[in-house]
């Protein structure tokens, strides 16, 4: 199905094609979004809203004007959905660590979401928010108890670089996913081998992705 055109026209390729479930996917969402936005979900008050006093005493560094204003936005606000988006490096980990200590306060309970199984220890170990993969949620959602007893569920979504029409994206060149800034791949774990910035273009990541995958299976 073809989209939109969104940005530049002037590259030599500008069409955008997707399926029609991630676009009711994506409606899903926005509506959500729109409906649950000031429904007073887990809304503290001001007073309660203490957490950027305390992580700042605890971890002896102040947050800046910006970061206090996005901890007091998601403690406060009551949007049923919100959303913290930064660059990697930016302290979005660092914030949700300052909002946990906001929710312990109160005894509202916690736990997250992640794509892939390092990045949900990546998580916990810098906000000390428990999480699991998205995966193992779905199976809890379909088989078990679900979000029963999780007052917030924190989504981390890794975003990959954007990059130009003639550098395509940059690929983890230990398993072939898609890389991102950080210090670790959140598929495999790797250090991405990334020295000059550009990685592995889509084809080489595809064709590491598959000697990945039968390592994987013939080490199983």
């Amino acid at each position: 199905m073809r989209v939109s055109t969104l940005g530049s026209t002037v590259m030599s390729s500008t069409a955008r094609y997707t399926t029609q479930d991630i676009l009711d996917a994506e409606e899903t969402v926005r509506a959500q979004a729109l409906e649950r936005s000031d429904s007073g979900t887990v809304q503290l008050a001001a007073d309660q809203a203490a957490a950027v006093d305390i992580f700042q005493v605890a971890a002896e560094f102040e947050l800046s004007e910006e970061q206090q204003a996005a901890v007091s936005r998601v403690l406060t606000a009551g949007h049923g959905i919100d959303a913290l988006v930064g660059v990697a490096g930016a302290g979005k980990s660092t914030l949700m660590e300052t909002c946990r200590i906001g929710w312990d306060a109160t005894g509202t309970t916690y736990a997250g979401a992640t794509l892939a199984a390092v990045a949900a220890k990546q998580l916990h170990d810098t906000s000390g928010i428990p999480a699991r993969t998205v995966a193992a949620w779905l199976g809890e959602i379909e088989n078990g108890s679900g979000l029963r007893g999780v007052d917030v569920l924190v989504c981390r979504r890794a975003m990959t670089q954007k990059t130009g029409n003639d550098e395509g994206n940059r690929f983890c060149k230990a398993c072939g996913t898609l890389a991102e800034d950080g210090e670790l791949c959140n598929h495999c774990g790797a250090v991405p081998d990334l020295p000059d910035g550009a990685g592995l273009v889509e084809d080489q990541g595809a064709a590491v992705r598959r000697d990945f995958e039968e390592r994987t299976q013939q080490q199983g």
